[in-house]
Order: structure tokens, then sequence, then C-alpha cells
């Protein structure tokens, strides 16, 4: 039960807070007390390729299949990461792929996947990319998946890594909308938000109204603010 606890803090509150150090303390703690537990693995794992430490995310994604985990979620998303900061794109573009809903496992769509992955390696793709995935929401087959886990996270990430921020906020815009109209103002879906590389990402002012949406002001205000930030009044401060 106290594995359970720390895997749920973690994974639940200060992750999707930004506070991504101590959510990992807070996994390997759990992977301590549970080791046998799948669910450890998958969090310990996921917790290590958000905090960049490839080589343990590598060896917890592969604990979690020896111990049993099954499906391709969210294990091919780590898998993805750890091949994108390796530089191996078309590597972590099949892992994606391998992770997508069976409806929207279509050569079109695994195409733009594919699209957007070769862009991080050429820069000059990226314009090619960038329209490839919005014509998605006039193109698929089933629209409405594109605002599920994982796709819409990973929609949203696509914008931001090849510079389309407008698209990348109001995807992200888009997803808070949705969690409302459900009466949720947090969600695991936010955690790659907080990945280092999106430190500039997190700079523009258009953050701060999101952030404010989801009440993480007041939490940061109690709790203290995310890694690599401050709080000053009501506005956070990306370092």
């Amino acid at each position: 039960m106290e594995a359970l606890t720390r895997n749920t803090y973690a994974l639940w509150v200060l992750g999707p807070a930004g506070k991504c150090s101590e959510a990992l303390t807070h996994a390997v703690e759990a992977y301590a007390l549970a080791p046998a537990t799948p669910a450890s693995a998958i969090n310990l794992a996921g917790f290590s390729t958000l905090n960049e430490r490839d080589e343990e995310a590598s060896r917890y994604v592969q604990v979690a299949r020896d111990l049993g985990a099954t499906g391709p979620l969210p294990l091919s998303i780590f898998s993805s990461e750890i091949a994108r900061h390796a530089g191996q794109y078309a590597t972590a573009a099949e892992h994606v792929i391998m992770a997508l809903p069976k409806g929207l496992r279509t050569k079109g769509i695994e195409d733009v996947v594919r699209q957007a992955y070769d862009a991080l390696a050429d820069v000059r793709l990226a314009p090619r990319a960038v329209a490839a995935v919005k014509a998605l929401r006039t193109q698929a087959a089933e629209v409405a998946a594109l605002d599920t886990y994982p796709m819409s996270m990973l929609t949203l990430l696509w914008y931001a890594w090849l510079g389309a921020w407008d698209e990348a906020y109001e995807t992200w815009q888009r997803m808070v909308r949705a969690l409302k109209a459900y009466g949720v103002l947090n969600s695991v879906e936010f955690l790659p938000i907080w990945m280092p590389e999106l430190r500039d990402f997190r700079r523009d002012p258009r953050f701060q109204d999101i952030v404010r949406q989801l009440g993480l002001i007041e939490y940061w205000r109690e709790r203290g603010p995310p890694d690599q930030c401050l709080l000053e009044g009501d506005r956070l401060i990306v370092l």
C-alpha cells in the first residue's frame, strides 16, 4: 500500500506540477518497496525518461516487460523517448506507431508520425511535417481519437519540438477544455510538458495562462515551485 501511495503521489500530483525530480525520488522508493510489481517498474521507467536518465529508463522498461506488463502503452512511448534522446528518430517513430490506438493505425497517420520524427533529424522538413500533423484533423477517419491519449499529447509535443508553438498551445488548450468538461484539472497527460528541452516553450506567456487555469499557481504557492523555476507572486519564472 505504501508503494501504491508513493507511485500515485508521484504520477498524479508531483509530476503534473513539474516536480519531476521529487517524483523520481518517490518512484525509486516505491520500486524498492514493491520491486515485483509491474506498476512500480513502469512508473520508475517513466520518471527516469522524463528526467533524461535513459540508461535507467531502458532498464526499467525491460524490467516491467519481464514482470508481465502487457500492451504497448506506456512502455512504447518511453522507448520512443529513449530512442529520440539518442538521435534515433526513425526508431522513435516506430515505437510511437506501436502505441497508437487501432483506430489511428492507418497508413496515412503512420506516415505523418514518420514525417514528424524525420523533421527532428532535418529541420528543413519541419514546415511540411507541421502541415501534415495539422491536416490530420481534417483527414483522419476518427477525429475524436486525435483528442485522446496518447495522440493528443503526441500532437502537442510534435508541434512544440518543431517550433509550431501556436498550434502546440492551441492543442494544449483544447486538452484543458476537455478536462474541465469532466471537472478535472490535473492529468498525467501533461507530464511531458515538463521535459527539459521544452524549457523555452514554458517561457512563453501562454504557459502562465494555462497553469493558472489548472490551479497550479496556488499549489506552487503552498508547496514550492516546479523544478528549475521560481514563483514571484502569481507569476512562474522559468530559469
